[in-house]
């Protein structure tokens, strides 16, 4: 496994201010499933201070490597040098998260002769968080290494169609959906009435319209995430909006509160909208293709619309019988997406590859 920043969630300790996301939390959920199911899991990821070279963590082995500080050197640096450090690997597939992982594990399965498997967790070209020139590069590494991996997962049948539209072709590819552990995530029976939203505060979220419209929504909302807008959104916010910083206790903060939302602008499936789920959350997300039905298991809403997260976030305060029913359903629906699930599903995409 290439391209998690952060193996196990937790390593860092502030060693890098900018904290990690949703891959790294897939990653983690993904490599100890398949431990389970007997697939020999190694995943190369930095090493912060503190944490050893290698080791060994549920069944999976992590292998650490340096890295350069700064927004611009800390993926790439680290990046290549998981490359250099699975060089003398024995593996039979090389699976890489993110653009930038997907390169560098294209060289290595090249000159390995070692099948290539790539998740982009997200179309990054176009995102908002990036200037034309990097916009530029991220969508030449994407379109570089996806076409040349031998599949492509991707979470969502949004996201292949998102790919195509922005690239003009869709590549050798498959549709697994994210896995979380069911059993972690249970409902209190005795909620708080807030909003919570958790993820990295980056552009591509959104939270700025989540800001603009909570200025019309008497509630407290519960930021949990870190990020290169965090100051930016900080400033922005008003009274009824508590910024809590990266959290480990997500979990904890879903089940002791009722309303979840996630204004983002686009997505695959991120992992959060499904823990808030299987919480039993009642859900507002934005109409960027996500495995939702509007007034049945959350409220859909048109994404950069403040006015509309405004209105749903209200209605949702207002109407208790709604917030019951969207709740029990999103936590059915919640369902389908198990560990188990995720890991037999590469588990046999890996086999096949190997035929």
């Amino acid at each position: 496994m290439l391209g998690s920043k952060e193996y196990p969630v937790g390593s860092n300790k502030g060693d890098d201010p900018i904290t990690s996301g949703g891959i790294e939390a897939y990653v983690e959920n993904l490599s100890e499933a398949l431990a389970k199911k007997r697939v020999s899991v190694t995943v190369v990821t930095r090493r912060f201070a503190g944490t050893k070279a290698e080791e060994w963590h549920n069944g999976v082995r992590i292998k650490r490597v340096p890295w350069m500080r700064g927004r611009m050197l800390r993926n790439p640096s680290f990046n290549l040098h998981s490359l250099m450090r699975a060089w003398d690997e024995d593996f039979d597939v090389i699976h890489c998260h993110g653009a930038v992982a997907s390169l560098m594990g294209w060289f290595l399965a090249k000159t390995k002769g070692k099948p290539l498997v790539c998740t982009p967790h997200g179309v990054s070209k176009g995102q908002p968080q990036y200037g034309a020139a990097l916009n530029a590069s991220i969508g030449a590494t994407e379109r570089f290494a996806y076409k040349r991996a031998q599949c492509v997962v991707f979470l969502g049948e949004e996201e292949r169609r998102t790919f195509g539209m922005k690239f003009g072709f869709v590549p050798n590819s498959v549709i697994i959906p994210p896995g979380i552990r069911l059993s972690k995530y249970k409902p209190l029976k005795k909620r708080s009435l807030k909003i919570v939203f958790a993820g990295r505060l980056v552009a591509v979220k959104g939270v700025r319209y989540l800001l603009d419209a909570m200025k019309s929504v008497h509630a407290e909302l519960l930021v949990a995430g870190e990020g290169p807008e965090s100051e930016a959104l900080r400033r922005r916010a008003g009274t009824n909006v508590k910024f809590l910083g990266h959290r480990t206790d997500v979990a904890k903060l879903l089940a002791e509160n009722e309303i979840f939302v996630l204004p983002s602008l686009s997505e695959g499936l991120p992992v959060a909208l499904l823990e808030a789920m299987a919480s039993g959350c009642a859900c507002v997300v934005t109409d960027v293709g996500l495995p939702v039905e509007n007034n049945k298991n959350a409220l859909v809403v048109e994404p950069a619309n403040a006015s509309a997260l405004a209105f749903a976030l209200n209605r949702l305060l207002r109407d208790n019988k709604l917030r019951t029913k969207l709740g029990k359903n999103a936590r059915a629906a919640a369902q389908e997406y198990s560990l188990d699930s995720l890991a037999e599903r590469h588990k046999a995409l890996y086999a096949g590859m190997l035929l």
